[in-house]
């Protein structure tokens, strides 16, 4: 599965120097917001490229093998973002919409991977 290519340690960055800063300016939170919205849209892309992949494997070894990977890679990414949502809530912050909706978005991408797998394995 091709990876995520976002930087989360730039995001990471920002809510950092938010937290310095005592608050969330507007144009952090705007670019925090997009941040997390944009890569639960490029995770969406990768998922409907993997069922397109997925859809001419044949053999169930190598079916069950695919969506493993797909798998995990969804559930680390979904890590990562928990990992973040974490962070801004334990710094005192606001919730952040873009990353509430990318976290539930990759949750249920990493359901639908885990499902698919299950049918091979």
């Amino acid at each position: 599965m091709p990876t995520l290519e976002l930087d989360f340690a730039e995001a990471n960055e920002v809510v950092n120097e938010a937290v310095k800063e005592g608050g969330v300016p507007e144009t952090q939170a705007a670019w925090l917001d997009a941040f997390y919205l944009n890569a639960a849209a490029q995770l969406l892309n990768l998922y409907d490229r993997a069922r397109l992949g997925g859809w001419r494997i044949y053999d169930r070894e190598q079916a069950a093998a695919y969506w493993l990977e797909h798998t995990e890679a969804t559930e680390k990414a979904l890590k990562t973002l928990e990992q973040s949502q974490a962070t801004v809530l334990a710094r005192g912050l606001p919730e952040i919409p873009g990353l509430v909706s990318a976290i539930q978005t990759v949750r249920e991408i990493a359901e639908a991977c885990r499902g698919a797998y299950e049918l091979f394995a």
